[in-house]
This record gives C-alpha cells, sequence and structure tokens, in this order.
C-alpha cells in the first residue's frame, strides 16, 4: 500500500492509476446480469458475501446489480478525478520549473 500512495503522489502515476481505474470501469457499467461466485444470477436468485471477519451479507439480483453499477460509476469518478488531477498537477510542477529555469535534465557543469 506504501507503494501505491508514493507512486500516486507524482502527477504521472497518478494518470496512469487513473487511467486504469477509468479502463476497469467500463466493463464494470456494461456489464449484463451480476455473478455470484462465477456464476450468472437471475432474477430471484440471492446472493451471500462473507467478509474476514465472518459477517455475511446477502443480495438478491437487483441489489448486486445495483452495487456493480455503483462500483463503475466510483471507479469511474475517481479515475477521471485523479487524471484531471494529476494532468493539472503536472502542468503546474513543469511551468513552475520552466520559470523558475530548472531544466528536464541537468546539464553537467564545464570548468
Amino acid at each position: 500500500m506504501f507503494l501505491l500512495t508514493r507512486f500516486v503522489r507524482k502527477p504521472l502515476g497518478a494518470v496512469a492509476i487513473g487511467v486504469l481505474l477509468t479502463l476497469l470501469s467500463v466493463p464494470m457499467l456494461m456489464a449484463g446480469d451480476p455473478t455470484c461466485d462465477g456464476q450468472t444470477m437471475r432474477p430471484g436468485d440471492v446472493c451471500e458475501h462473507s467478509t474476514k471477519l465472518g459477517s455475511k451479507t446477502r443480495r438478491n439480483f437487483e441489489q448486486e446489480k445495483e452495487s456493480n453499477k455503483l462500483g463503475g460509476y466510483l471507479a469511474l469518478g475517481l479515475g477521471s478525478a485523479l487524471i484531471l488531477g494529476g494532468g493539472t498537477a503536472f502542468v503546474l510542477v513543469r511551468r513552475r520549473k520552466a520559470a523558475a529555469g530548472v531544466t528536464a535534465s541537468p546539464v553537467a557543469a564545464t570548468g
């Protein structure tokens, strides 16, 4: 997790993760019927999810489909925010460096 947070702090890292999330959101939003343990659900089916702590959640077909759509919208929104934020930060950092006279590649001092 530490590596991921270090990666996101860099503007292009945030853009890369944003693109990945956006791409992952597409199949979530376009998916047809929801699945439960790899099996396609049909109206009337109930899926039971267990957490690591032992609690269980039961969702019917409609709830599972809605949950999948919500996850897709969240991934799309977060991905878009990371793309916009990372892109903006990248441009601002480049402008600040250019204004300060710092180049992207250091030049060896002659002497």
